[in-house]
C-alpha cells in the first residue's frame, strides 16, 4: 500500500506535465479524506482560471470522490501535528506523512518539502517533479 498525497493527485488528474507517470501510483494507494478537499479547491481555481469547465471539474472530483480509497484522517491527527511542530510544515502536508509512518507505507507526492521531512521521518517517498 501506498499514501498519495494531493499533490499528486492533482497533478495526475490534471493531466500536468508528467502526470501519465503517476498511473500506478495513484492505482495503487491509499489517501485521507482531505484530498478530495484539497483537490476540489485545486480544480475551483482551474475553474476560475477557466482552464477546465465547471462540468469536467465537477465530474473529476465526484469519480475521486466515488473511487477513491479514503481513510478519515482524525486517528493521524496527533502524529501530523507532531510532524507539523517539529519539522515547521502544515498540518495538512503531515496528514500524509503521518498515514505513511503509521501504516508503515511509502508516501508518493509532488512536494519536495512534503517528500524532505517524510524522508526525515523515515518514511520512503516516491517524489514526482
Amino acid at each position: 500500500m501506498k499514501c498519495i498525497d494531493s499533490s499528486a493527485i492533482v497533478k495526475y488528474l490534471s493531466r500536468e506535465e508528467g502526470w501519465e507517470a503517476l498511473r500506478d501510483d495513484l492505482l495503487d494507494s491509499t489517501t485521507i479524506e482531505l484530498a478530495v478537499k484539497e483537490l476540489s479547491n485545486a480544480f475551483w481555481v482551474k475553474v476560475r482560471k477557466k482552464d477546465v469547465e465547471f462540468k469536467d471539474a465537477l465530474h473529476i472530483i465526484s469519480e475521486f470522490n466515488n473511487n477513491a480509497v479514503l481513510v478519515s484522517q482524525s486517528e493521524f491527527l496527533p502524529t501530523a501535528f507532531k510532524i507539523s511542530v517539529e519539522h515547521g510544515i502544515t498540518v495538512y502536508d503531515s496528514l500524509f506523512i503521518a498515514v505513511a509512518v503509521v501504516k508503515e507505507c511509502e508516501l508518493v507526492t509532488c512536494d519536495a518539502k512534503q517528500a524532505e521531512v517524510a524522508k526525515k521521518v523515515g518514511v520512503a517517498v516516491k517524489f514526482y517533479k
